[in-house]
């Protein structure tokens, strides 16, 4: 191929590029070439840190004639070829490249979902060019960050449509929600409908002083690794989590209780999650109860608790359970194995606990 003439590549039916763990990998080709993918829909480069993904804005040195080596030249020299993506999963560096190479006029219609990776020693910032640019994005990961900087920015305009949000080693955070906070994560945690925490070393609360919102729209909240937690809620969040219809705790050990009964708060209709139909907690060496309160744990909706590895849990709950829809309690691997199931979810937990304890 001549110098001067371009590698034209095309890949018509290609919809998804995975990228992974490719550390030497420094260019797509060694000449220079155009890459034509007009279905590409999801888009993942991890641990490829010599890659250059995007094309970034030329410097000030560059504009004055010294051109990058086409040796370097990026993957996606044209941005019109992610114009259909849907799925963004990329270290924060590629998110910066592209924020710099977007015009102000274009638009990401069709990124639904971002991933974003993060080194130990970079500043973390969030994109929030790309992000306020992508109208209908509804999934964010924030992973391996180590600094709560990037949490600091106090507006951000995506908290509206923005409905599942993961954290994944996420050092330092103390906190998911506080009515104390101007981080943009306190107004998107009031409007999501999924919040996945895993491996937050230093969470010690997810919500501080929920009261002082009216109402969370979360439906469906996943707790993993997260050693520092002792409970999830007090027991005073129930009346602004009542959308909350699926639970899933796993290997955190320090978790006591699910629902930890305050001791200054007066619950004499006792605690009610109206919509909540499934409950799996997993590896929990010191969980004793889902609630430690003494008045009527009220659970409509629930139809089915899968208890797995909590060797402390004798019993569901100090008082009273209100369960009328579970069809019983699943405390095995094998999704095969029959339920336990007593009218009492108290009675049935107590039968998977000796059930545990004498096989």
């Amino acid at each position: 191929v001549a110098a001067d003439v371009a590698e034209k590549f095309v890949f018509p039916c290609l919809t998804s590029l995975h990228l992974n763990d490719l550390p030497e990998l420094a260019y797509f080709y060694c000449e220079i070439f155009t890459l034509e993918c007009p279905e590409l829909q999801v888009l993942v480069v991890c641990a490829c840190p010599r890659l250059q993904l995007f094309q970034r804005a030329p410097l000030e040195s560059e504009n004055e004639g010294n051109i990058t080596s086409i040796n370097r030249q990026p993957l996606f020299s044209n941005l019109q070829v992610i114009s259909l993506l849907e799925i963004l999963s990329v270290h924060s560096n590629h998110c910066s490249v592209l924020r710099s190479s977007l015009q102000p006029t274009e638009v990401l219609n069709f990124l639904k979902h971002v991933q974003m990776f993060f080194d130990d020693n970079e500043k973390p910032t969030l994109p929030f060019d790309i992000l306020n640019k992508a109208p209908n994005l509804r999934e964010m990961n924030i992973e391996w960050c180590k600094s709560l900087e990037i949490f600091h920015t106090p507006s951000l305009k995506l908290s509206e449509q923005l409905k599942t949000l993961t954290l994944s080693n996420v050092s330092e955070l103390k906190f998911i929600w506080s009515k104390d906070s101007s981080s943009w994560l306190k107004t998107v945690c009031e409007k999501l409908y999924s919040l996945n925490v895993i491996c937050c070393p230093d969470l010690t609360e997810l919500f501080c002083s929920p009261s002082a919102v009216s109402s969370f729209y979360l439906k469906e909240l996943y707790i993993e690794n997260c050693h520092g937690l002792e409970y999830l809620f007090p027991s005073s969040v129930a009346k602004v989590l009542m959308h909350l219809e699926k639970i899933t705790v796993k290997e955190s050990q320090s978790i006591k209780n699910i629902i930890e009964m305050e001791q200054d708060v007066t619950t004499s209709l006792g605690v009610k999650f109206e919509r909540l139909y499934s409950i799996t907690l997993d590896s929990l060496s010191s969980l004793e109860y889902f609630y430690s309160g003494n008045d009527t744990l009220q659970l409509p909706s629930l139809t089915l608790v899968n208890i797995q590895q909590c060797p402390k849990m004798a019993v569901f709950s100090r008082g009273g359970i209100d369960a009328k829809s579970l069809r019983g309690i699943h405390n095995s691997v094998e999704k095969s194995d029959e339920l336990i199931f007593h009218n009492d979810l108290n009675v049935s937990v107590k039968m998977a606990f000796l059930l545990q304890v004498y096989s």
